[in-house]
């Protein structure tokens, strides 16, 4: 998915300064790869064109992580003077994440798009 992706589903996304920036430095990021969002609705509102969903978001991506070490030159032989600088290694982290959200819907037409997503806090 794409900014311009989510902002078919969120129109009104660019108008929110806080969600946009955070879902722009998502999008941005080059160390952030495969992720995956769903919605585990717990409780449903509908009024008219509107409605309320209370649920918890899951949230599942890999966190690409740079390490820097310094090594060692003990078990080599000898071979004049050795400077060793620091090894850079990558790794991949998995990270999940639950929050407790509302997600605020309204309907265009004959589908629904995102009006506003609050978190209410870490889900436990």
């Amino acid at each position: 998915m794409s900014l311009y992706e989510l902002q078919i589903a969120w129109p009104d996304l660019p108008n929110q300064k806080k969600e946009y920036r955070k879902a722009e430095d998502l999008f941005k990021s080059e160390d952030v790869s495969d992720m995956r969002v769903s919605l585990e609705a717990k409780d449903v509102q509908v009024n008219g064109d509107n409605a309320v969903v209370h649920g918890i978001r899951h949230e599942q991506y890999l966190k690409n992580e740079k390490f820097e070490y310094y090594g060692s030159d003990l078990g080599m032989q000898p071979l004049g003077t050795q400077r060793l600088g620091p090894v850079a290694v990558r790794k991949k982290r998995s990270v999940k994440k639950t929050d407790d959200v509302t997600v605020h819907l309204h309907r265009q037409g004959s589908t629904c798009v995102i009006a506003s997503i609050e978190e209410t806090g870490k889900h436990h």
